[in-house]
Order: structure tokens, then sequence, then C-alpha cells
């Protein structure tokens, strides 16, 4: 062989290994830069459907980024697990007691972390299916509130009172999305006995056009104002 033209016998073995690793390295890194360039596509077309809105196209882009950037994370993990091991057999190790060990170890980690896990899991699919977003005012099991933050474990509400609700994904049981798509807000005015329901409504309806017509709050406005009419009669209000 080339090697044994160059080399002393005794290297030849040696050498022979310290080529064939550095073929898996090389393998290896190829086979990163690859899936990394695929991923890249496929986020780059995701990214190019068309929306309706700038912040829809915001929102779909951070959804992507994080599907993808876990994706990556684990097919790159994956990659180079494979490449170890595969470097080790070809140094000459025996990689069975290795890998028997590696299967009791994530067998004990994934049964004390399994809560994590699940949290994880559950956060994928909640990210993947775009059930929630940030800005969305939801209920999540007894609990409502404005969500502030979603990551891969958690989702973080603010309520009326300000207060800070942390809710890992794997404990959410019902989750009710009052700002899924559309919305609508339900006001009680109350009006003192003396005025004409007549009159009271028709000023409802100027207000509720001059937001219509404003460009600030147009946007936000889907569908014109409804009244919906009398329905409590408090002590001094209707």
């Amino acid at each position: 062989t080339l090697l044994e033209g160059h080399l002393p016998r005794a290297l030849v073995p040696l050498a022979a290994k310290a080529v064939g690793l550095t073929g898996l390295m090389l393998l290896g890194i190829v086979v990163s830069i690859v899936l990394s360039f695929l991923l890249g596509r496929v986020e780059r077309v995701l990214l190019s459907q068309r929306l309706r809105s700038r912040d829809e196209r915001g929102e779909y882009a951070k959804r992507i980024s994080t599907l993808l950037t876990l994706l990556r994370t684990i097919v790159l993990a994956v990659t180079w697990a494979t490449v170890v091991v595969a470097m080790l057999s070809h140094a000459g190790m025996d990689i069975t007691p290795i890998l028997a060990s590696a299967g009791i170890l994530g067998l004990a980690v994934g049964f004390g972390a399994q809560n994590l896990v699940r949290d994880v899991i559950s956060g994928f699919f909640h990210i993947m299916e775009n059930q929630v977003r940030v800005g969305d005012v939801v209920r999540i099991n007894t609990i409502g509130g404005l969500v502030e933050e979603i990551t891969y474990r958690i989702i973080v509400l603010r309520d009326l009172e300000q207060a800070v609700h942390v809710m890992p994904h794997g404990r959410v049981e019902t989750l009710t999305n009052y700002t899924k798509d559309v919305s609508a807000m339900l006001i009680d005015v109350g009006v003192a006995y003396k005025e004409h329901p007549d009159t009271v409504i028709a000023a409802l309806h100027d207000v509720a056009q001059e937001m219509m017509d404003d460009p600030e709050w147009r946007p936000k406005l889907l569908e014109p104002l409804e009244v919906l009419g009398l329905d409590a009669f408090a002590d001094s209000a209707v």
C-alpha cells in the first residue's frame, strides 16, 4: 500500500487508523455543513410565504426560527454522537460497554428529567401548531392573562393584577385563546336612568365611527361596533 512504501511496518496500522479517524472527522464536518445548509434553505422557503400583515410575518418568522433551531440542535447532536462512536470503534475500542453505559445513563437522566422532556415536547407542538403566540390573551387551566413570553419549556402570563404566572407546557391541560385570528371585547357601559337609550346608542356609534376613521385605530378594529342593548338594571344606572 501507499503507507507501507513510506513508513516502517510497525507504524502502518497507526497511520491507517489516523487516516481513518481524520476521514470520519471530515465526514462529520461535511455532513453538519450540508444539514445546516438544507435546514437554512427550508427556513428561507418557509419564511418566503406571503402573510397578510407585518405582525403575522413577525410571529411566523419567530415560530419557524424557534422550531428549526431546536431541530438543528437535535440533528447536529445525533450526527456528532454517531461520528464519535464510529471514531472510537475505528480506533479499536470496544464500544459495547460505552453504548450500554450511555443507554443506562440516558434512561436515568430521562427518568429524572421526564417532566422537562414532557415540557419540551409539549412546547414543541404548541409552537409548531401555532396554538398560542406572544401578545395573545389566553386562559391556561384556571389562570388567565396576556402571553408575554414563550420558550420551549414555559409560557409566561401576566394577569390583570400584573402578577406573572409561569406555566410549564407539560402542565397545560386546557388552553383557551381569546385572540386567536379574531377577538371581541365586551364592554358594559353604565348610563343614568334619565338618559334616553336611543340617544346613548347613537353616541356610542358616533364614537366607534370616529375610531374606525382614525388611521391609528383602524387596523385594530375588524368590524363596526355592535350594541347589544340593555341587559342589566343597577341601582343608579342601566
